[in-house]
């Protein structure tokens, strides 16, 4: 899909519940355009399911520590706990959004776009 004159690979979450794609649509509007976030580019019902478009994320934090060697110089050092930086405030806004609800994978369907 092309956005903002780039070509970007896309992710389609579909939910099966409705209070579950409420609390969804809720979060990312809260957390529209925050560095770090991954960004919801539209949400929509259609018949009794709830569709979200996101932007794809290659891997988790996980996997990218499982795939990526650690850093050994001082400037990738930096770049790295630069990034986590924005990791770790990114989480942070999440936690302050005030819910405890977490949208389980069983409800839940994503596919790739790319």
């Amino acid at each position: 899909m092309l956005i903002n004159d780039q070509y970007q690979q896309l992710a389609l979450k579909v939910l099966d519940r409705k209070e579950l794609y409420e609390i969804e649509t809720q979060a990312y509007d809260a957390l529209y355009e925050e560095e770090g976030i991954v960004e919801c580019f539209g949400h929509w019902q259609y018949n009794d399911q709830y569709h979200l478009l996101l932007e794809w994320g290659s891997y988790d934090l996980e996997e990218f520590f499982q795939i990526h060697a650690p850093p050994t110089t001082t400037d990738s050092i930096i770049q790295f706990w630069d990034a986590m930086g924005t990791i770790i405030q990114a989480l942070s806004k999440i936690h302050r959004l005030g819910t405890s609800n977490h949208v389980s994978s069983k409800h839940a369907k994503t596919y790739y776009y790319g």
